[in-house]
């Protein structure tokens, strides 16, 4: 896990790596003012993909994806999530959707 690296055109918040699995996750938080908690999740979400912060991870051969646009105001968060080239066929992958989906109240597809 690595905070605050440069990759691609910017400087990410969060990246972890989950080697053996090729599983790479990078996480941009925003403040939410106004709990404008939507906006913040995919202005974060849009810088990831701005700044091409998942270079790092692709470079390291990282084949899964996971791009999280996190959005806090006080004591509450939400958060919004892309994934990248795969489709789920992992246990780890698939636990670790579902407790970020129960964490951050994200709906499934």
């Amino acid at each position: 896990m690595t905070s605050n690296r440069e990759s691609g055109d910017g400087y990410f918040d969060i990246a972890i790596e989950i080697e053996d699995e090729e599983i790479g996750i990078i996480i941009e938080v925003k403040y939410a003012e106004n709990e404008k908690f939507d906006a913040e999740c995919k202005k974060a979400l849009k810088q990831i993909n701005d700044q091409d912060y998942t270079a790092e991870l692709r470079a390291d051969g990282m084949t899964t994806i996971l791009k999280y646009g996190i959005a806090c105001c006080r004591r509450e968060c939400r958060a919004v999530l892309e994934r990248e080239g795969f489709p789920y066929t992992n246990c780890f992958c698939q636990a670790f959707l579902k407790m970020s989906r129960k964490i951050f109240n994200i709906s499934p597809d």
